[in-house]
Order: C-alpha cells, then structure tokens, then sequence
C-alpha cells in the first residue's frame, strides 16, 4: 500500500541538503576542537619554558650569592685565638692581662708597655703600613709634647667598662679618640687616651688641663715600623677607621678593660 503525500512542494533533496549542513558542523566543531587543543597545547608549552627560565633564574642567582659569600669569607682576615697571660707590676701598682703574642716593657719606674706584634695598619693616607699597636700606662702622667694646648676630638668617645675594678678606680672610663694639632689630614688618628669622666663629641676640643688630670695616664698609639723587624717604630697617623679592626677593637681594647689598679 502506499500513501500520497499532500504536500506538492516536497523535495526529498533537502533531506539531503540537511544532512550536509550537519556534517559541515561537525567538520567545523571538529576544526574548532583541534585548534583549541593545539592552543591549549602551546599555552602548556610556554608556561613550562617560563618556569624553566624562572628556575635557571633562581639556580644562577643562588650561585652568584654562593660565590660572592665564598670571595668574602676568603678575604676576612682570620683571627688567631691568642693565650691570655696575667701581668702583675708590684712597682707600678697594675695589674692587666695580655696576648701571648703582644710583648710588656717595663721600666720599673712608672712606666709600662703593651705592644702588639708587627701588623698590618691603615695610616692616614688610606695605604696599608707595617706597623705595631702600642698600650702605654705611665703613673707620672706625663702628657705628649705633640698634643699641644688642646687636640681635636676625631670620633665620639667611647665608654669601656673594667672587668674587674677595684676600690681604687672607677667601673668604667672614656676612650677619647686624639687628633694633634700638627695633623691635618680629615679622620687622621693620633692616639686614643683612657680619659675617665671626661668624654667628648666628634670635633670637640680635647683640653691638655683635663689630660692632666688622669693618673695612670693611659694611651694607646700606633707606630710605623723602620726596620724589618720593628725594633725601631716612629709614630704614625692612622685612618679612624681602623680603630674597628680586631687587633684594636678586641686585642687594645681587652687590654684596657682588664687593668685593675691595686
């Protein structure tokens, strides 16, 4: 049996013509499917080769930081760890502790020398000169000609502590940083005196009446070795700076703290 259709108008080819559309969609969502795969592939790509460059970055970084920490532990200077001995003067009425390596003269007259062993000191020039640190304690006190009426105070003093003062002293003293007057040179360093109560500000004047009040007189000095050997030293101007290094700012320093006065 079979059945006309009402509809005249009716072409069995659209079928077919809609059949192609749905292919030519499906082409398209396949086209569309695969270009999106491909950018999310290269979208992955790029962010790999990104953090590949941050970690080379953060890899080159470390090992320059390592580098550069090695190049500074190599250059600081090591310190030798020196014995400390036990100096008592029954003439001088002083007692201290020293170095092994730094030397004591004492003249049994009143005067007492510290001195360190030949270093390398920063003078005032900025040149690095063989020289020695000098610990001067003198109960006569007797001021140096060079420090005329009055010196320039080159940094602000410095207040020490004794680590075991006696009745016969105070707990603690200023350390005054002295320029002479005969020395010109900006954070040129003549000598550093214990003086007491009395400290001062960067550029203060230093007056010869309150040196003379200070009994011991207390001085550390520097000298520039003549000779090889250093047995013969004139004194010298350091740089200011130098008072930060460790034969000073620890060894001098140490020195200084443990004198007790009996």
């Amino acid at each position: 049996m079979s059945f006309q259709f009402n509809e005249p108008d009716f072409k069995p080819e659209a079928i077919h013509q809609s059949d192609d559309r749905l292919t030519n969609v499906n082409l398209s969502n396949s086209r569309y499917n695969r270009r999106k795969r491909q950018r999310q592939r290269q979208l992955k790509a790029f962010l790999v080769f990104i953090a590949l460059l941050i970690i080379i970055g953060l890899i080159s970084g470390v090992v320059v930081l390592i580098n550069q920490q090695s190049k500074i532990v190599k250059k600081s200077p090591i310190i030798k760890t020196a014995v400390i001995k036990q100096y008592i003067s029954t003439s001088s009425s002083i007692n201290f502790s020293y170095p092994d390596n730094w030397t004591v003269f004492n003249n049994h007259h009143g005067l007492i020398e510290i001195n360190s062993p030949v270093t390398s000191i920063l003078n005032d020039l900025h040149h690095q000169t063989k020289g020695r640190i000098d610990v001067m304690i003198n109960q006569k006190t007797v001021i140096p000609p060079q420090f005329g009426n009055f010196s320039l105070a080159v940094l602000n003093s410095k207040i020490v502590k004794y680590k075991k003062p006696t009745s016969l002293q105070s707990n603690q003293t200023y350390l005054t940083f002295a320029q002479y007057p005969s020395t010109t040179v900006i954070g040129g360093l003549n000598a550093i005196y214990l003086t007491g109560s009395f400290g001062y500000e960067f550029k203060q004047v230093i007056p010869i009446g309150d040196m003379e009040k200070l009994s011991p007189l207390i001085i550390i000095s520097f000298n520039q070795c003549i000779n090889k050997n250093c047995h013969n030293v004139t004194p010298m101007v350091v740089n200011s700076s130098f008072v930060n290094q460790p034969i000073v700012s620890q060894q001098a320093y140490n020195i200084v703290e443990s004198i007790q006065i009996t």
